[in-house]
């Protein structure tokens, strides 16, 4: 048997016997009893040797309340003794991971089948996958903040997702999307969306990849969302299946080459043409959004002219590529110090305003149809506003 540190060969005979002869209620007593005396303490190695040992003894009985309990208290002792994140301790959170059973769900029913047996392995499996979640959720908090990524430990997320997957009653794609996106494996996640295509109802399997492809790009993430595409058509291939084309699955298409390059207008425009699509899932607009501020620095509307022309003046003047290389010296200026230029856009945006004030009243007529028309705003800056700002877009440098 192994000795774990600071405890008595004796008393870990004793716990594991306890647990072996059924009484599990007493053996977990027991080991709160010894954790809580090693905190006080401070004695967060031995709390934590006790933790591991407990959870996985408990979880190898199939007492998954009573695991999963010792197996957050595990790491409610990291972040107590805040332990660094490394490959070390992932590991010890890993063997605690291993040990959560893995069962299949039951998904149909024949007329024989039994109901009450029905019914509690949905149970145990929802007890399971709480369990589960709630240990691997707190790990994922304690990663963040002792030296994985600021989202969490990916292969943290990656167990989470596929445990969350593969032992849900009732599936939610949602959830295991926005783990699989914080993870590593777009293989994994492209496998596994696959699986859920074959047993989803209509129409769920586009809106299940666009939000995977969204979610993905939301975290500024373009890589791994063109990986999920072409792991996806491989896969679905290989099983001669056809990649789902429908006007949403073409949005994200046109959308990942979109943000391949500097394009704001050509992005608007996407959300534009396709927001009845879109509006499928209430959360496309809100990922949209986030996108829009990775990708192209766009800030949440404020409210308000000024807000709408700083941000539009924040990508038309510093630098606006998509305007086919027209650059601010362009406009009349010399290549001017940094404090003189930054001088020079805040005029500029003081000017504007009141110019965009007095086209809004003569062109449009009211002010309202702005919010209306966002269009009218991109027209004026593009056609009108260097000639009412008295800048001639063709003048050579200086």
């Amino acid at each position: 048997m192994r000795r774990i540190t600071g405890i008595t060969s004796k008393t870990l005979e004793k716990l594991e016997k306890s647990v072996q002869a059924g009484n599990y209620y007493e053996a977990q007593q027991l080991y709160k009893t010894i954790y809580a005396r090693y905190v006080a303490s401070q004695k967060y190695a031995e709390a934590l040797d006790l933790l591991q040992s407990g959870a996985c003894i408990q979880l190898a009985h199939g007492q998954v309340t009573c695991g999963a309990e010792l197996a957050v208290l595990f790491v409610e002792v990291l972040v107590r003794g805040k332990c660094p994140y490394n490959e070390g301790t992932l590991d010890r959170v890993r063997k605690i991971y291993q040990e959560f059973p893995q069962l299949s769900v039951p998904q149909h029913l024949g007329d024989d089948d039994d109901m009450q047996k029905l019914s509690e392995a949905l149970a145990a499996a929802k007890t399971r996958v709480e369990g589960c979640s709630s240990f691997l959720k707190e790990a994922i908090k304690w990663s963040a903040e002792f030296g994985a990524p600021s989202k969490g430990s990916p292969e943290l997320h990656d167990m989470l997702a596929e445990y969350i997957y593969s032992q849900s009653p009732e599936l939610d794609i949602t959830k295991v999307s926005m783990h699989f996106v914080r993870g590593r494996h777009p293989e994994i996640f492209a496998s596994t969306l696959v699986n859920f295509m074959g047993k989803c109802y209509p129409g769920e399997d586009d809106l299940a990849i666009v939000r995977s492809v969204l979610m993905y790009l939301s975290l500024g993430n373009l890589r791994d969302a063109n990986l999920l595409i072409d792991e996806l058509r491989k896969q679905l291939a290989s099983k001669q299946l056809d990649f789902p084309l429908t006007d949403l699955t073409q949005f994200v298409i046109y959308l990942l080459q979109t943000l391949e390059r500097d394009a704001l207008p050509l992005f608007r425009i996407l959300r534009q043409n396709y927001r009845t699509s879109i509006s499928r899932d209430p959360s496309f607009e809100e990922l949209l959004d986030d996108i829009a501020e990775r990708f192209y620095g766009v800030r949440r509307r404020s409210g308000g002219l000024h807000g709408m022309l700083g941000d539009f003046f924040k990508h038309s003047l510093n630098p606006p590529r998509w305007l086919g290389g027209l650059t601010a010296p362009h406009w009349g200026y010399a290549n001017p110090a940094p404090n003189a230029w930054a001088l020079a856009q805040r005029a500029l945006l003081v000017r504007a305003e009141i110019a965009l004030a007095n086209w809004i009243n003569n062109v449009v007529g009211t002010p309202g149809l702005l919010g209306c028309r966002p269009h009218l705003l991109e027209h004026w800056v593009l056609t009108c506003g260097p000639y009412v700002l008295g800048l001639d877009p063709y003048m050579p440098r200086k």
